[in-house]
């Protein structure tokens, strides 16, 4: 008896000890090829960099779902969330968040319009006098959100699939978001011959990892700085991103 609770003890020890800790992503998988959702199974360039830091660390990551992108945001501000992954940084955002040292991958935004409604835009002050469309809490760049704070009428959604529904009515002139993200999503709803790009980005910037100030995920900062370092130094990337936008258009939600 006594050594089958000697045994119990040890295995209970040992799990303990060697149990992996689990932290919380928080994400809106509509944003391809970062992350995206089919069949109730999250995808993205950003699931494969976690499976690589989670091999390489020993630590767990689950999926915690918001359809808004501002309460996704707010998951971390409230520590209902330890990161999230492919984030603009922002000066309001850097009061609750850590952001990584290394970004992902640089992103260009872009102006979407209907195809018969294209426009001049060669600077910001193009913009004046036009109706914008964008989806709560999503940043265009810290700067381009400043002004278009100041000078634009922005009508807000929930949703990007509004926000194309808000331009095709003609309730808005024009989006402007990342351009691959919407590019991709455009053509996975037909909407690519009816909603265009113009040729001029309005910003260029990096995306990065985002850790809530209160988790304890911000211990493994600096090793998970040095894998996405790591990995920027191989072809990792271009063939996450070549796979992911090949399976969002095929099986994509």
């Amino acid at each position: 008896m006594k050594k089958i609770i000697f045994i119990l003890c040890s295995l209970l020890y040992f799990n303990i000890c060697y149990a992996q800790e689990t932290f919380i992503i928080a994400c809106t998988p509509n944003y391809p090829p970062i992350t995206w959702k089919t069949s109730n199974v999250i995808k993205g360039i950003s699931v494969d960099l976690i499976k690589v830091i989670s091999k390489e660390l020993n630590i767990k990551f689950v999926h915690k779902e918001s359809k808004a992108w501002e309460k996704t945001i707010h998951l971390l501000a409230i520590n209902k969330a330890d990161l999230i992954i492919g984030l603009y940084k922002t000066e309001n955002r850097k009061a609750f968040i850590n952001f990584s040292n290394e970004y992902i991958l640089q992103e260009y935004t872009k102006i979407f319009v209907r195809k018969e409604n294209k426009f001049k835009f060669e600077k910001w002050e193009d913009l004046y006098g036009k109706r914008m469309g964008s989806m709560i809490g999503d940043s265009k760049g810290e700067a381009f959100d400043i002004f278009m704070r100041r000078h634009l009428a922005v009508k807000y959604t929930l949703s990007r699939e509004e926000t194309f529904e808000n331009l095709l009515s003609g309730r808005v002139d024009f989006i402007c978001s990342s351009y691959f993200p919407i590019l991709i999503q455009l053509k996975k709803m037909s909407y690519d011959k009816k909603i265009v790009p113009l040729i001029n980005p309005v910003t260029s910037n990096n995306i990065y990892f985002g850790y809530s100030k209160k988790s304890k995920i911000n211990k493994y900062k600096d090793e998970i700085d040095k894998i996405l370092k790591k990995v920027k130094n191989t072809n990792f990337f271009l063939k996450s991103v070549q796979r992911n936008i090949k399976e969002y258009l095929k099986t994509g939600q």
